[in-house]
């Protein structure tokens, strides 16, 4: 039992108490109003019984001086008439005596209505009382129930607002996830790209550069090659103009040729490599890479060395660029 409920109930049995306080002090107060009454009617009984007596024998001497005055003590009238007194007093007296018995079997019957009624009012009041204890209490239960519903569903609330807070916290967190392997898969897709343009670049210029010094060899033997023929052709006709004119020596007329000395120009390849890519009868790129990439494998060339070797050969074959 709560304190409430203990509260409700110390409060039925006060109220309870002050009922039956209050229905016996009214009880008594109306029992109290009769008992005088009937003390009142029993002394005016007593005195009507006295006067009764009194007159009966007031009636006896006024009737025995009537005969005194007639001479007539001694007749039978006197017999006769103190019979008749006896009887008139006998009647008189039961008469109060009836009177007075009504009279408080009245007041018997206010006293056993006034105990009847409040005995009444005491249950009647009692039950009223409890009545209201049931429905106070009746009352504070649903109150409970209707605090312990709302309480239920303040907590499925707040469960189905945390669940829903720990949901959208998890997919912000898996979106953000995805966000982040997207940025880092699109970082790795710049850098790769980077890389692979860098490395196309440098490929391109190193390839530039490869090229541009193929057509510097290739146009210094060209002049020397056009400087060999110029000497020939000089020779020639000196030697023909000497043969005209009768003074012909071919050892002090040779011509000498300056040759240019290729042994400096740096080559492509410059360790020993167990099979050559330009002794091939057909070449093709894709032969050719294959060939530098076994060299670079197998550390008998760097990936530079590599790089030019593969863009000289493509040149000295003219595949380049196919």
């Amino acid at each position: 039992m709560d304190e409430y409920t203990q509260g409700i109930k110390s409060l039925e049995e006060e109220q309870k108490k002050k009922l039956v306080q209050d229905i016996n002090a009214r009880k008594t107060t109306a029992l109290g109003e009769i008992t005088p009454l009937e003390q009142q009617t029993k002394q005016t009984a007593i005195a009507d019984r006295q006067n009764q007596n009194i007159q009966s024998q007031v009636n006896k001497l006024n009737f025995a001086e009537f005969l005194a005055n007639r001479g007539q003590v001694s007749s039978g009238f006197g017999g006769q008439a103190e019979l008749s007194r006896q009887n008139v007093l006998a009647r008189g007296i039961g008469d109060i005596n009836q009177a007075e018995q009504t009279q408080l079997n009245q007041y018997g019957t206010q006293r056993a209505n006034i105990n009847t009624a409040f005995n009444q009012d005491l249950t009647s009041g009692t039950q009223a009382i409890a009545l209201d204890t049931a429905s106070k209490l009746l009352a504070y239960k649903e109150q409970l129930r209707g605090e312990k519903l709302a309480r239920e569903e303040q907590f499925r609330r707040e469960a189905l607002t945390q669940a829903e807070q720990l949901r959208q916290e998890k997919q912000a967190q898996a979106e953000q996830l995805r966000q982040e392997q997207l940025q880092q898969v699109e970082q790795y897709r710049r850098e790769q790209l980077a890389q692979k343009l860098a490395q196309e670049e440098w490929s391109q210029k190193i390839a530039e550069q490869i090229r541009q010094e193929a057509l510097q060899q290739q146009e210094q033997l060209r002049r020397e090659q056009l400087s060999r023929d110029e000497a020939t052709l000089s020779y020639n006709r000196s030697v023909a103009k000497s043969r005209s004119s009768g003074s012909y020596s071919p050892s002090a007329t040779q011509p000498t040729t300056t040759f240019t000395d290729t042994s400096n120009i740096q080559q492509p390849v410059k360790r020993p490599v167990q099979r050559s890519v330009v002794q091939r009868q057909r070449v093709t790129p894709q032969i050719v890479k294959e060939e530098v990439t076994d060299l670079v494998n197998s550390g008998q060339m760097t990936q530079t060395e590599a790089n030019r070797a593969y863009s000289k050969v493509l040149l000295t074959k003219g595949i380049f660029g196919r």
